[in-house]
């Protein structure tokens, strides 16, 4: 083994180790943060919205619980849950404890395919001839253990994605639990009820008492991934890649305001942080 290889080959263990490190020690999105929605209507009731590990959504009017709802996206069928507390806690009372509806997400969901809006980005992952024009400096990395070499890290804004945009069509007393439902069932993915609660009143304000909606309305829903161009610099020699962070975008269809509530997804493109960026860099630039 060649001295050029084994410097490579022992660069590559200690990296391997190091990124391991660097990401277990690094705050990771929870997807528990955004589970519970607490808020008083204008009625002074507290409602609080809890998002269930199995995706129940289950709500609650000052402190009893007042409906839920579970959507079955693969059968279409969206399962509401309306609670009789009266029944449940009379012994003697011969009205049912909850009665049943069956709903299709279908019905209440469209979407325009063309409404997608898509930028050019550099691929991930592409050598390029040296330049950071245009770029700011932000960090630096040493390898002080094998290589002795310094990536140099720079950042760019690299523009916007938008997935198509979905129509949820929300019906005047439809329960609030339905309504967080349909946001999931039409956008898809891990989407929290806190979010989609505070996208909703952002844009509508109190369209929202004791549990229920209390007008029409027809919100438009999206991600918008925002994106930063990463590029690492050895020796004058280049490495690039690039990190998105996803919104949730509203838009109402009563004053066309629009809400951009970030969301608490992991970060789509490159999943890492900087620093592993740089030691990334540093591997490439070995290995070239």
């Amino acid at each position: 083994m060649n001295k050029k290889t084994l410097l490579s080959f022992m660069l590559s263990i200690v990296l391997l180790l190091t990124p391991v490190l660097t990401v277990a020690a690094s705050p990771q999105p929870s997807l528990a943060n955004d589970n519970e929605y607490t808020f008083i209507d204008e009625n002074n009731t507290t409602t609080k919205i809890v998002q269930e590990e199995d995706g129940t959504i289950k709500v609650y009017l000052n402190g009893v619980l007042d409906h839920s709802a579970k959507t079955d996206l693969d059968a279409d069928i969206l399962v509401y849950t309306k609670y009789n507390n009266e029944a449940q806690n009379s012994l003697s009372s011969t009205s049912e404890p909850y009665t049943t509806t069956i709903l299709k997400p279908s019905d209440y969901i469209t979407e325009d395919t063309g409404s997608s809006i898509t930028i050019e980005n550099p691929a991930s992952d592409v050598v390029t001839p040296f330049s950071t024009a245009g770029y700011t400096y932000k960090a630096s990395y040493t390898d002080t253990f094998v290589t002795q070499l310094t990536a140099k890290g720079y950042t760019k804004d690299g523009g916007i994605t938008r997935t198509s945009e979905k129509k949820v069509s929300i019906t005047r007393s439809l329960a609030i639990g339905v309504g967080v439902s349909l946001f999931i069932a039409a956008l898809g993915g891990p989407l929290t009820a806190g979010i989609i609660i505070g996208a909703i009143t952002g844009a509508y304000g109190s369209v929202i008492i004791d549990g229920v909606f209390t007008r029409d309305i027809s919100p438009t829903a999206h991600y918008e991934d925002r994106w930063t161009l990463w590029k690492g610099v050895v020796n004058s020699w280049e490495f690039d890649t690039k990190q998105g962070i996803r919104f949730l975008r509203v838009i109402s269809d009563l004053s066309s305001k629009t809400v951009v509530q970030p969301t608490n997804y992991a970060p789509l493109g490159y999943t890492f942080d900087f620093t592993n960026f740089l030691q990334t860099t540093i591997t490439a630039y070995t290995n070239r």
